[in-house]
């Protein structure tokens, strides 16, 4: 005869979350367990579910920091340049992006990157992959911004010693010259901001407990730090300032924001509320039609050039200065030469002579054959006529177009475009008179979506250039990679071929130099793939700590790695799981017996584990979890003696 006990683990009633699927659990009442007493896992309810949905836990404010820019194409757009006289109007086909051209703010220092290390000793792994989220002082306007810098994933052998070098944004060479520059007059400031510290130990690199790297971290004028005992150092023009004469060019930026309710949304959900406000015209303000002070579009992704002008000329810095609207090429040379430029377009003097840029097509959508997110569209296409030779045509598609001769090259993808500078959200508190309020309390709901790495890879050049006004700037350097952080026509083969009519007839070997059409686009796809969880081997480990010599041995196959382990244990198979929670009924239960002292059971800890014994990560498990443990005592039969 038995007496059995269920004991309720839910994570909603943990004392303790480390992360879903792995928390503490104090019980209202202790049991104790005595010899004999067996205990095991009943029953598990894994939320497996948020491999197919994305959970918000807090109302959450949605940020997209969006920068324009367009394509050098048209060789009469008028300019006033301020940089190389030579070729100003001539078109380069080089994508321009405004920017701000500003005084510099107080001190300023070069950031040119940071120097991390391995936690583990298992030399036969790898380390990194993660896609780190990093503030600073944009040092023209002394505000905190944020840049992406992906750690690389390398092995532990060659590294087990000495620390990585992480540019912040292109090259591999300490000693390079370009770089963030930080400061604004703040003074040196560069923080973690996402991952957590916990998260970033577990790819695994260390990290001080303090993710705040201050510039310099070795004195003024010293060499670059050595490779060995150097983790979490950042590293920049030798801890020296920056000259404060020269002028900042940094990206002139507008937002894109969108409040989130805590609840769970598909993919498909969230793909529409971002394209129904990244779409409104007036996300900004009002709409109008009058030259200087209201205009057709007041949104982050398109704008009118002297849109664009007013808006920057009733923008104050901290130091009272208004900035200039300028235009700076994705990558600008440590000295200019010809075709290479910084240019200022000149401000239209009417609607009739007004120009629109950025990007008219904008879209993210959710692939159902991919089971991915995408931005599919963030340009403006060309558009041209199907039939160019027909009088009177009307009809216009978009396309890809060759640029004219003399510099016919290859198929341009776009007439310009808009690209993000930084994605950030942030939970959203509610006054008591209903007023919504943003809190510095960041949240990870780019993460969840997969968009981890489709910023601009922004840096300055540290050294001055001199244009030809006589003025010094320390000029952008941008790397756009299409299908990466920028969208364009899908420039295919077929792109060459003239699809008029009068081409079509004649169907010419040598191609067509002109305008063809295509109305396909190359999308920056997300890192996540949803209902698909990484690191499966079909089944997950339950572990109940409650401190019992229970214990699961495992194969010795790298140094350092876990192969066993003393806790209450369940295996889970997963079969079918796809966006659906997770339950088993006992089927592969290891039970325990109790030998020994009575021992009372209050405290317990739960951990669902990979094969390879890691955390499941936020997009493997939601936070709807319950284990249910089982203790069945035996009980005596008392026998009593029967008159005869």
């Amino acid at each position: 005869m038995e007496k059995s006990t269920i004991i309720r683990l839910r994570q909603d009633e943990a004392s303790n979350v480390t992360s879903n699927g792995a928390y503490e659990v104090s019980l209202k009442e202790g049991v104790v367990l005595e010899e004999g007493d067996e205990v095991r896992v009943h029953s598990v309810i894994l939320d497996t579910a948020t491999e197919s949905v994305i959970n918000i836990e807090k109302n959450t404010r949605v940020r997209m920091k969006v920068v324009k820019y367009f394509r050098n194409y048209i060789a009469s757009r008028p300019t006033a340049q301020t940089s190389n006289p030579a070729a100003v109007t001539t078109p380069d086909l080089k994508l321009y992006f405004a920017s701000l051209r500003a005084a510099s703010q107080g001190v300023n220092y070069l950031l040119q990157g940071i120097y991390m290390q391995t936690t583990s000793s298992d030399i036969l792994a790898k380390f990194g992959g993660a896609d780190t989220v990093w503030e600073y002082y944009d040092p023209s306007t002394g505000l905190k911004t944020r840049t992406h810098i992906k750690l690389p994933r390398i092995s532990i052998v060659s590294h087990e010693y000495d620390a990585v070098y992480v540019p912040t944004t292109g090259g591999s060479d300490p000693d390079r010259k370009h770089g963030l520059i930080t400061g604004g007059g703040q003074g040196r400031y560069f923080k973690l901001i996402s991952p957590t510290v916990a998260e970033l130990a577990k790819h695994p690199y260390r990290c001080e407990v303090n993710p705040t790297f201050n510039l310099p971290f070795i004195a003024a004028g010293a060499s670059a730090p050595a490779k060995e005992d150097s983790a979490g150092l950042a590293w920049g023009n030798g801890g020296n300032p920056l000259s404060n004469t020269p002028d900042i060019i940094t990206p002139y930026t507008e937002n894109c924001e969108f409040d989130l309710a805590a609840d769970t949304y598909t993919p498909a959900e969230i793909a529409q509320i971002a394209n129904d406000t990244m779409s409104k015209l007036d996300s900004l303000g009002e709409l109008g039609h009058t030259h200087g002070t209201s205009y057709p579009v007041n949104n982050p992704f398109l704008a009118t050039l002297n849109q664009m002008f007013t808006k920057v000329a009733a923008t104050t810095l901290p130091d009272g200065t208004v900035p200039t609207l300028i235009f700076s090429p994705a990558s600008t040379p440590d000295a200019l030469g010809p075709g290479q430029n910084i240019v200022t377009l000149v401000n239209p003097a009417s609607n009739a002579e007004d120009a629109l840029f950025g990007a008219n097509q904008v879209s993210m959508n959710y692939d159902e054959n991919l089971k991915k997110l995408n931005f599919d569209s963030l340009h403006m296409p060309f558009y041209i006529s199907p039939t160019p030779t027909a009088a009177g045509s009307t009809t216009f598609v978009p396309g890809v177009s060759y640029p004219a001769a003399p510099i016919a090259q290859e198929p341009l993808i776009s007439l310009g475009g808009a690209a993000f500078t930084s994605l950030e959200s942030y939970e959203l508190d509610t006054l008591g008179d209903g007023t919504k309020v943003v809190t510095d309390r960041t949240t990870n709901f780019w993460q969840q979506l997969g968009f981890t790495n489709l910023t601009l890879n922004i840096g300055h050049g540290s050294v001055p250039l001199t244009l030809d006004d006589g003025t010094d700037i320390f000029p952008l350097n941008i790397t756009t990679t299409l299908g990466e952080n920028i969208t364009g026509a899908l420039a295919t083969i077929d792109g060459i071929l003239n699809k008029s009519a009068a081409g079509n007839a004649a169907f010419p070997i040598v191609p067509f130099v002109g305008e063809t059409e295509n109305n396909f686009t190359t999308p920056i796809l997300s890192n996540r793939t949803f209902d698909e969880s990484d690191n499966d081997e079909g089944y997950y480990m339950i572990e109940v700590g409650v401190k019992m010599p229970q214990k699961l041995i495992g194969g010795f196959e790298r140094v350092g790695g876990q192969t066993t382990s003393n806790a209450i244990q369940a295996i889970v198979g997963k079969f079918y799981t796809s966006g659906n929670f997770l339950q088993s009924q006992g089927e592969g239960i290891i039970a325990y017996t109790h030998v020994g002292e009575p021992q009372l059971v209050r405290d317990l800890s739960v951990r669902v584990l990979h094969p390879n014994f890691s955390l499941p990560t936020n997009e493997d498990l939601g936070n709807r979890n319950s284990i249910f443990l089982e203790i069945i005592k035996p009980v005596k039969v008392v026998q009593t003696a029967t008159k005869v």
